[in-house]
């Protein structure tokens, strides 16, 4: 009994011990205006409810119906675009379900990162 209760006591001092050793995490977010410098087409993504359709027939082996289904996800589906905006003199890109002109205000999400109290990285969303 005394053996299983040194072990339940070490097993937990373990835990503790182990899980005080973490890097510390924070972000930190805010929402800054920006004017649109370049918008491209990015990635095609096909419509998902139709493709894992398709996906289901290609299993089955039904050629016909995975072409009818991956037609329709084809046609359904959509592009990212690539938003390129300018911050501080410098450029970053931004991923957008649509398109916006050059000049266009939009407004992005400024995410820092930090480990304990040094800046990591910064993002732009």
């Amino acid at each position: 009994m005394k053996k299983y209760a040194v072990l339940t006591i070490m097993a937990i001092l373990f835990v503790f011990i182990l899980s005080g050793c973490g890097k510390n995490y924070s972000y930190e977010e805010k929402s800054i205006e920006t004017v649109v410098i370049e918008c491209e087409k990015g990635t095609f993504h096909p419509e998902e409810s139709y493709e894992s359709l398709a996906n289901m027939y290609l299993a089955q082996k039904n050629m016909g119906m995975w072409s009818v289904y991956m037609n329709l996800a084809n046609a359904n589906g959509k592009y990212d675009y690539n938003i390129t905006i300018c911050i501080d003199c410098k450029k970053y890109t931004v991923i957008r379900k649509k398109p916006y002109n050059v000049g266009t205000c939009i407004t992005v999400t400024e995410v820092k990162t930090y480990q304990d109290t040094e800046l990591i990285k910064t993002e732009y969303k």
